[in-house]
């Protein structure tokens, strides 16, 4: 099998380019998570569940709030850049930058003023007043985070798969994580301090990913094509509502679970599920490869190459997340223990959580195939289903049985969404994204 990958992989260029660019990406992932698991454990270690859960709480609104204000711009950036790119129609990509920087900021720095505004109603409605100091440094971080996004996508659309890499969640997170260090090594220690190393974090990587998007654009104007703003809204829309309900969806366990239970119990559950998220960690590498790749083919209309790259790119995300999804059953209340004792609580939760992750990898890139070859409207219905279904089991299974009730109804969430993108695809395309480990890439 794995000779037959090796075969594959010198004698197919797209396979060849799809291992090597996601290879690239998951090294930063790695490296990124890395600082992140990092950060949690000297913020776990030094100020306790309790403060973890209100900087999860926080990051969690942060997460739900850039989402909706990107607009969609971010899958649109990869689908049009990766598009014109292939063209060489600069003028249109370059306008494509531009709209949807301009666009996210006005919509981002509104989301912000409005956190900073109802941050005592928030902080009432979760029972917990440390929350107000918070959320006003969460608030600057909101329009931060969403361009630090767009350009990340941006770049991901022009292949810059190293650029891409590098501007993500965990460069942020080593800074973070230096900084919290020293903050705490000092003598800081205010309920705060995470968010507010968090906002510095994040205005400088903010600052060094526009300097690579300047060094990395095309100059000129090859063919003069034009890009009207309409076009835009009218794939960035459906990718919003896609992309916002699937994140809903990802974020609704802490912010269900917030209501009901304590910020301690917010905190396990959020260490839990970060362990958990290491399983993904080969879908996001090759997803952030496959992406450009299905925006590119389809763009050329070669639906043999396209459905290609999607079974090479299934393949490779099971045989990589199988070790993985092991390892967690096998080291996961181990790993919980670094944080804490107060951790270990979150065993069973981390179990649950890593079947669906599990399951959620080894259905390969359907979101990314669906969205980035003309079904956005197909995935965003099979989204929106599955948020409403998450929704009424994280709100009955949060009150009643606290963290492992919650991640019951995600793991849940994550089969049903999955299960009904893979026969999208077979309906659509013809093929199962499911793949048999045992039989050789085409």
């Amino acid at each position: 099998m794995f000779k037959s990958l090796i075969a594959k992989i010198l004698k197919d260029e797209h396979f060849k380019d799809l291992v090597s660019g996601s290879s690239a990406v998951m090294l930063f992932k790695v490296l990124g998570m890395g600082a992140g698991y990092l950060f949690n454990l000297v913020l776990a270690r030094n100020a306790g569940a309790t403060i973890t859960g209100i900087y999860t709480t926080c990051f969690t609104i942060i997460t739900l709030l850039v989402t909706f204000g990107k607009l969609g711009m971010g899958n649109a950036s990869v689908k049009f850049i990766a598009a014109f790119k292939a063209s060489k129609d600069h003028h249109a990509l370059n306008k494509m930058a531009k709209i949807a920087t301009v666009s996210v900021s006005l919509s981002l720095v509104l989301l912000g003023l409005l956190v900073l505004l109802l941050r005592s109603q928030i902080a009432i409605w979760y029972k917990e007043p440390l929350l107000v100091e918070a959320l006003a440094w969460a608030a600057l971080v909101i329009p931060l985070k969403g361009l630090m996004i767009i350009n990340g996508e941006i770049l991901r659309g022009l292949r810059d798969m190293v650029g891409y890499g590098i501007f993500q969640i965990g460069s942020v997170r080593l800074l973070e994580s230096a900084f919290l260090f020293l903050a705490f090594y000092f003598g800081f220690n205010q309920p705060e301090l995470a968010i507010q190393v968090l906002c510095i974090s994040m205005a400088l990587v903010v600052v060094i990913s526009f300097i690579r998007r300047k060094a990395k654009m095309p100059k000129g104007d090859a063919k003069l094509g034009k890009l009207e703003l309409k076009e835009v809204f009218a794939v960035s829309m459906p990718m919003m509502v896609t992309s916002s309900t699937y994140v809903i969806m990802s974020l609704l366990d802490v912010l269900v679970l917030g209501y009901f239970q304590d910020q301690s119990e917010v905190g396990i559950y959020g260490i839990a599920f970060k362990v958990s998220a290491l399983i993904t960690v080969p879908l996001f590498a090759i997803n952030s490869m496959a992406a450009p790749k299905f925006a590119h083919f389809n763009g050329l209309n070669d639906k043999k190459n396209l459905i290609k790259v999607a079974r090479q790119s299934a393949k490779l995300n099971l045989l990589a997340s199988l070790p993985l999804f092991v390892g967690i059953l096998i080291f996961g209340p181990w790993l919980l223990s670094l944080f804490g004792n107060e951790f270990k609580a979150g065993a069973t939760v981390l179990g649950i959580l890593a079947i669906g992750q599990f399951y959620n990898t080894a259905c390969g890139s359907v979101l990314n195939l669906l969205n980035m070859a003309g079904k956005e409207k197909v995935n965003r219905n099979i989204i929106l289903f599955t948020t409403i279904l998450n929704l009424v089991l994280n709100i009955f299974l949060a009150k009643n049985y606290g963290a492992w009730g919650v991640a019951i109804a995600t793991s849940i969430s994550l089969f049903t969404w999955n299960t009904l993108g893979v026969l999208a695809v077979k309906k659509y395309y013809g093929f199962w994204m499911l793949p048999n480990p045992f039989k050789a890439a085409k």
